[in-house]
């Protein structure tokens, strides 16, 4: 048996079975952990990758009511709401987030091109 040289990688079989997908195992997760924060952050962005935009929000929105320090939380509902359309949302939002954790500037381009 042949080992890895450094930098090589092992590939291996994906985690879930074919036909399951993060989403499906996101929202049966949480049914059990309904206030883990990070379960809630990654249905949300499950939900904003299958174009699910009003599940994504109400979701990211149960984060930034848990904890309205959550900048993560509030930057990507701010998103959310501008590629939904809805300028004023996303504004809100993007004032609860302090300008140095902004790294991406989509962000700001979606708030000129609405």
């Amino acid at each position: 048996m042949k080992g890895l040289a450094i930098g090589e990688a092992k590939h291996t079989k994906p985690r879930c079975p074919p036909g399951i997908n993060d989403r499906a195992m996101f929202e049966k997760a949480a049914t059990g952990l309904p206030e883990s924060v990070p379960l809630l952050f990654a249905l949300g962005r499950a939900y904003s990758g299958e174009g699910n935009a009003a599940k994504a929000i109400e979701t990211i929105r149960k984060i930034t009511e848990k904890e309205p320090a959550n900048n993560g939380a509030w930057l990507l509902l701010a998103s959310l709401e501008l590629e939904k359309g809805n300028l004023e949302g996303g504004q809100t939002a993007l004032a609860k987030v302090p300008d140095d954790f902004v790294k991406d500037p989509n962000v700001f381009i979606n708030i000129g091109v609405l």
